[in-house]
């Protein structure tokens, strides 16, 4: 009898994470064929100031994205804000700048 629930276990282990990697991303198709750019800054020259305000000039130069899609309230509709995210990096730090309008 335990052999028998030991062997049921496993097999419903085995259905449940094939299925698992059955499914697919749902947002795979508008991912395709997209490149976002990040900038590299020199540490030296201008970081961003981490300080709740978004006006440092390194800002200015970065590139934008902004063909974004939602996933809630509406599944792959534009967002309900007009969104822009820009990001930098350099050798320590990933520095995001997210931007809401309504």
């Amino acid at each position: 009898m335990f052999i028998y629930s030991k062997l049921y276990i496993i097999i419903i282990s085995l259905i449940y994470f094939s299925f698992l990697l059955s499914v697919s991303e749902p947002l795979i198709d508008y991912k395709q064929n997209k490149i976002y750019q990040i900038k590299k800054i020199n540490t030296n020259n201008s970081v961003p100031k981490i300080d709740g305000y978004l006006d440092d000039l390194v800002w200015i130069s970065a590139p934008v994205i902004k063909d974004l899609i939602q996933q809630e309230p509406i599944l792959n509709a534009p967002p309900t804000y007009n969104t822009e995210i820009k990001l930098l990096y350099d050798e320590e730090n990933i520095y995001p700048y997210y931007f809401l309008s309504v």
